[in-house]
């Protein structure tokens, strides 16, 4: 009975624990942490305020301050018997914050760090070019009866929906999109062919990973240089402006931190 108590792993965490407490009182480790708590009564009644939307009673304002005094002698405790030591969860919680205070350090943007920024990376933000398209797709297999419907005619978007047969289930008509874009839906091979045509005629047939498709290009806008005046652009520059201002000033605050340790590689 006696053996099986010893070997239950309760008994053994009770026993290592009562053995840190009895270090720690013996040693007075943990530093020489001060034993008044400041307390700020106006803070709490705030903070109940906001949350509640009135003042607190005095019983409740008693139960917060309880409360908070419950959880600061616990952390005090803590402190003291190095319990936030070799410990993952407050290790990263701690590096968060260190992160987070140095992110703080990057003065906001001026306009020609933005520009400067964005003359430095501008194919970085360039928007690629678009096409406006309809398309009707004939099937596997394009008759000959079937292509010459489209030779020299505008056919508008209502006639174009009824002249397809809908079994792709793929819109008819695009508007402002990438030749990127259209790889995606119709396969590398028919996006990089009609990219090769002129406008203002339907074309084909072109074979797509479906089959056979009429395709008739509406319009085309070439490349458009990036330009802060563009809101969506000028956003994405700050962005990218901010991260790599916090980047280099973590790594210069680390290197100015590591001067003061000395790493000893062990075994």
């Amino acid at each position: 009975m006696i053996k099986r108590i010893i070997n239950e792993p309760l008994i053994h965490f009770l026993i290592a624990a009562l053995a840190i407490f009895a270090l720690y009182s013996l040693t007075g480790s943990g530093g020489s942490e001060s034993s008044t708590v400041l307390i700020n009564k106006n803070q709490f009644a705030e903070r109940w305020q906001r949350a509640w939307r009135r003042p607190p009673t005095e019983q409740e304002l008693r139960g917060m301050i309880d409360e908070y005094l419950n959880d600061e002698v616990l952390y005090r405790e803590a402190l003291r018997l190095g319990l936030d030591r070799e410990d993952a969860v407050v290790r990263n919680r701690m590096l968060q914050k260190m992160k987070f205070l140095q992110d703080q350090r990057v003065p906001p943007a001026a306009e020609a760090d933005l520009q400067n920024w964005l003359d430095e990376n501008e194919a970085t933000y360039q928007q690629a070019a678009t096409m406006t398209l309809k398309q009707i797709y004939l099937g596997q297999q394009a008759a000959q009866q079937s292509i010459a419907k489209f030779a020299g005619k505008a056919i508008n978007d209502q006639a174009l929906s009824a002249l397809d047969d809908g079994l792709l289930g793929i819109a008819n008509r695009f508007e402002n999109i990438s030749t990127t874009e259209l790889a995606g839906k119709f396969g590398l091979e028919f996006a990089n062919s009609v990219d090769t045509l002129a406008a203002g005629s339907w074309q084909g047939p072109i074979t797509s990973g479906y089959g056979q498709h009429m395709v008739f290009v509406v319009a085309r806008t070439t490349v458009a240089s990036p330009d802060l005046s563009n809101p969506t652009i000028k956003q994405r520059v700050e962005n990218d402006w901010l991260n790599a201002q916090q980047q280099r000033l973590r790594a210069q605050q680390v290197q100015e931190l590591r001067e003061n340790f000395t790493v000893e590689f062990v075994e």
